[in-house]
């Protein structure tokens, strides 16, 4: 006979299947979205792992949870490794907030965002971007023509200094316009 869950085993199950799907929440966000309770217990019963971030202490998914949703092996993330999760999280979240279809490409680093018309890859790093990456990712999803626009999110303190590498360099080949490469910060989510 299946074993009924309870409705904190039920919100226990949601978290570590949000946490696995994202790579990564914040504990304040997991707090509200699922009751302190069910945080405290996912700790106790370590399934997560508490990892300080520049945007507050993350849950990522510990030895056990990666082995309860099929992930082999122990893996601990570096700070910024949980943080640029963060910042693809929020980018998807605020997408589906604003009504986009989202879904998950090349290995969970990228995603393919929908509305209408509108059809755009996004990637999403708080900690930044270099040119050679930005270009990479343009030439084998933009300039193939797999998708009509790059967007690259990036932590407010990174926007400058990207701005500052890209746009000079955007003549040759590629054709980098400031229409099918844009360049932004992270959303601020959850909204406060």
């Amino acid at each position: 006979m299946p074993k009924i869950l309870q409705p904190e085993d039920e919100n226990l199950e949601r978290l570590i299947v949000d946490a696995s799907e994202h790579k990564a929440i914040l504990y304040d966000e997991a707090v509200r979205r699922y009751g302190a309770d069910v945080v405290a217990a996912a700790l106790n019963k370590r399934y997560f792992l508490l990892c300080p971030t520049p945007q507050g202490n993350a849950l990522c998914l510990a030895h056990k949870g990666r082995k309860r949703v099929g992930l082999r092996g122990g893996y601990h993330p570096s700070g910024g490794a949980v943080s640029n999760a963060l910042a693809l999280r929020h980018v998807i979240l605020d997408l589906k907030e604003k009504g986009y279809e989202v879904e998950m490409i090349d290995r969970k680093s990228a995603i393919r965002a929908r509305k209408g018309n509108e059809d755009f890859i996004a990637i999403a790093r708080y900690t930044g971007y270099d040119y050679a990456a930005i270009r990479r990712v343009f030439e084998s999803l933009v300039a193939s023509g797999e998708a009509p626009q790059l967007r690259v999110y990036v932590g407010a303190d990174k926007i400058g200094k990207l701005d500052d590498e890209v746009w000079p360099k955007t003549s040759g080949r590629l054709s980098i316009t400031s229409e099918n490469l844009k360049l932004l910060e992270v959303p601020e989510y959850p909204r406060r």
